[in-house]
């Protein structure tokens, strides 16, 4: 039993709210812009990320690797049998988005921890160009934002003139997820621009794509055939989809 729906609040800010049986709570997310509707839509609406479902009844640890809004972790977290959710966010403008997000939703937030990372194969820090319209596609990867920008231009009409670049922290993939992995089942959502093949190269060095239950990922840019084959290596069975020639 499933109800979504949108609406404004007395400020004028868009909110999507859902409302599901098999969750803790009633979900609410303020967006600002299209893309970030988009995004939302994608879990709560079309269930891309359903992979709970009559699969597992133990308990299960998320990472959202390229949490944007909070929408996912907050989808994740509402779910009765997952204790804990990590979300990393390399921008602080999207980061401070989702940390309201999560902080209006009572029951959920109390499951999740999140951080204002990026996460890629190094410890260190990185200058990107960052766009609030084109939160959903930033990178830390600049040859992704090159690509980004274009396609942002062409979807929502984004205005280039607001374009600046940020300062982001960089922490090691393999070393932010060791430090955390426990004994619950972990599912890895990893929607990160670009930045995926840097950590799974990282994950791989560092013995780690095994330790993880289910990957979740969207791959961008170099297509999926080396993500595809480091999981076939460690015994992953997969379903893989592509929405366009740069993206799936």
């Amino acid at each position: 039993n499933k109800k979504s729906r949108l609406g404004i609040d007395e400020n004028g800010f868009f909110y999507a709210w859902e409302k599901n049986d098999r969750f803790e709570e009633d979900l609410k997310i303020y967006f600002e812009h299209k893309s970030e509707l988009s995004n939302i839509q994608a879990v709560w609406a079309k269930g891309e990320y359903n992979i709970l479902e009559n699969i597992t009844d133990e308990k299960v640890d998320v990472f959202d690797i390229g949490m944007n809004l909070g929408g996912v972790s907050l989808w994740f977290a509402n779910h009765k049998i997952v204790e804990n959710v990590y979300g990393v966010e390399p921008s602080e403008s999207t980061y401070r988005k989702a940390e309201h997000n999560i902080s209006i939703n009572p029951i959920s937030r109390r499951k999740i921890q999140i951080f204002n990372v990026g996460l890629d194969n190094y410890d260190g820090q990185e200058r990107a160009l960052y766009n609030e319209e084109m939160s959903c596609g930033f990178s830390t990867d600049q040859r992704h934002n090159d690509i980004s920008i274009k396609q942002y231009v062409d979807w929502v009409g984004m205005d280039v003139k607001n374009n600046r670049y940020i300062d982001v922290t960089i922490r090691n993939a393999a070393g932010f997820l060791l430090e955390r992995l426990g004994k619950n089942k972990v599912v890895v959502k990893m929607d990160c621009e670009g930045s995926e093949y840097h950590i799974f190269e990282e994950l791989e060095k560092a013995n780690c794509i095994q330790k993880i239950w289910a990957y979740i990922i969207e791959w961008h840019d170099d297509g999926p055939d080396y993500i595809v084959e480091l999981l076939k290596k460690h015994g992953f069975a997969m379903l893989s989809m592509q929405d366009s020639s740069d993206k799936g």
